[in-house]
């Protein structure tokens, strides 16, 4: 089964701005 590449683009996307909301909770709490 092949996926569309912006299938694959979409989930990276996602996954970074997962990480990203993350690292501010821990600055936060840091602070």
């Amino acid at each position: 089964m092949h996926l569309p590449e912006s299938f694959y683009s979409q989930q990276q996307q996602q996954q970074q701005q997962q990480q990203q909301q993350q690292q501010q909770q821990q600055q936060q709490q840091q602070q």
